[in-house]
């Protein structure tokens, strides 16, 4: 049974999201509680088909640039493993507009003959898609190749992102966006869920489940634009009822930006959650919306609720799932909303140091050199700004102080926390790096070169800890439980 919750004004909260159509997305900013009854639709009744881009379902339509000027042409937008793609078709003599994005003007033989040829334009960075489920704006465009036999031909282009149900081509600039982040929920502890089960008392048989959906209040980042906002998605199956608890990382502009500004705020959430247990976290945008896309509330409480666009972002990686298999180095009960601003901050002072690490996860099939290279860069950035920054040295006089005494710096940041770092280690660490650098130099036994960026890795995870405020007992008991404090070993020693 679906507990039936309901505060004033939430009938058209429910129309609002399409609750009596079988659809829903909803947080706290339109309501605490919502009514989740399903409904059921009557047997043989049409369904509008969703707005939506799947793989494996390619949608068939028309595209246009937007410019009145324009013709419409037929078009195939489609979703792969590769990213998102819209392909048309053209005639040089029909559809001149459209040609000229792929093929060379040679290709236009009456401008030839008329000595007339002008440079290929390229293909407009936005462009208009319909078809019968409805309109979708696409943005970042790019020539992904043709096709022609000089009359006719096809064309295909890469689209960055598309902006379901959006009225125009307005979208490549957005005042707001949304995001999901893997892990992020877990990692703050909230939930929007919660249930109890009934058992019959004689028999012990089950009786009937209450499940309750009150959304969590929002969480503000000081000093960011960016909150994190609890939410539900709710999607009807057949004979089931999906309610998935999620959490948005949202970020808002006065003005319209580029979806790149969005997106660099918002990895700062999804980077610390990666520095925390060294995984490569996924960051997907969700939703965009512009000024324009507002509309007026129905309850004093909000005159004007902004409306949200769905979007599917080419770029984007597949969703990471949740694993209890690492732990994290930082927590949320660490450090609340200010200790994520002050995350924030950290991280954009020592972008030098941090983005080298960063990047270092998202690597893939690169050898472990490349990995403690790329630690090592890292390192060698932070100790140098500690000397400047802490110590007062001049950039010259930092940039002449050596890797080992770069890496002892740190350590001074840190000590006792780190058991495989004692006397030599930094000497160790440094020669190690310096013959995998230097092609005058032996090359180093892999495992020694593996432990390197290991310990690397943990000291600037650990540093970063330090610095935001983690108790030291409580980081020193995490340290112990980290997959990185164990030393990889030959296999057969």
């Amino acid at each position: 049974m679906l507990r039936n919750h309901q505060k004033p004004g939430g009938e058209n909260l429910l129309r609002k999201y399409g609750v009596a159509d079988g659809c829903c997305t909803a947080s706290s900013e339109d309501a605490h509680m919502l009514n989740l009854q399903p409904t059921v639709g009557a047997r043989g009744q049409n369904q509008t088909m969703p707005n939506q881009l799947t793989v494996g379902k390619p949608r068939y339509g028309s595209l246009s640039t937007g410019n009145t000027d324009t013709s419409e042409v037929s078009a195939t937008l489609e979703r792969t493993s590769e990213g998102i793609f819209v392909s048309i078709t053209f005639s040089h003599d029909e559809s001149p507009e459209y040609a000229q994005w792929f093929t060379p003007s040679y290709f236009d033989i009456a401008a030839v003959t008329a000595e007339k040829t002008q440079p290929r334009p390229p293909v407009p960075s936005t462009l208009f898609f319909y078809d019968s489920h409805g309109p979708v704006a696409l943005v970042g465009c790019r020539n992904a190749g043709y096709h022609t036999n000089h009359r006719i031909g096809s064309g295909r282009v890469y689209v960055g992102a598309a902006v379901l149900a959006a009225p125009s081509t307005a979208h490549a600039k957005v005042m707001g966006m949304r995001s999901t982040v893997s892990g992020l929920r877990a990692w703050l502890g909230t939930s929007a869920i919660s249930h109890t089960t009934n058992f019959d008392k004689q028999t012990g048989r089950f009786k009937s489940a209450e499940i309750q959906v009150v959304i969590p209040e929002v969480i503000d980042i000081p000093d960011s634009k960016l909150v994190l906002r609890p939410a539900i998605n709710r999607t009807p199956r057949d004979g089931a009822l999906m309610i998935e608890d999620i959490v948005w990382v949202e970020h808002k502009t006065e003005e319209e930006s580029s979806w790149r500004l969005h997106q660099l705020a918002m990895r700062a959430v999804r980077d610390l959650l990666a520095v925390s247990r060294w995984r490569d976290e996924s960051l997907i945008p969700v939703s965009v919306a512009r000024t324009e896309d507002s509309i007026k509330g129905d309850t004093p409480e909000s005159e004007r609720q902004q409306w949200w666009r769905d979007v599917a972002d080419s770029s984007a990686p597949e969703p990471k799932e949740e694993t209890r298999r690492l732990e994290h180095l930082i927590l949320w009960e660490d450090l609340g909303p200010e200790g994520l601003a002050n995350w924030i901050k950290l991280r954009d002072d020592f972008a030098r140091a941090v983005d080298p690490a960063v990047s270092s996860i998202y690597l893939e099939g690169v050898t472990v050199e490349v990995q403690l290279t790329q630690i090592a860069i890292s390192l060698e950035a932070l100790g140098y700004l500690l000397f400047m920054r802490k110590d007062g040295a001049s950039e010259t006089k930092a940039g002449g102080i050596s890797f080992q005494r770069r890496l002892n710096r740190i350590v001074q940041e840190v000590p006792g926390l780190l058991p495989f770092v004692d006397a030599t280690w930094s000497q160790r660490m440094a020669d190690t790096y310096n013959s995998v650098k230097h092609a005058n130099r032996d090359l180093p036994q892999t495992v020694d070169v593996a432990n390197s960026w290991r310990e690397g890795a943990l000291l600037f995870r650990t540093w970063i800890a330090n610095e935001l405020g983690v108790e030291r007992d409580k980081l020193r008991e995490r340290i112990a439980r980290d997959s990185q404090i164990h030393s990889f070993i030959v296999a057969g020693d």
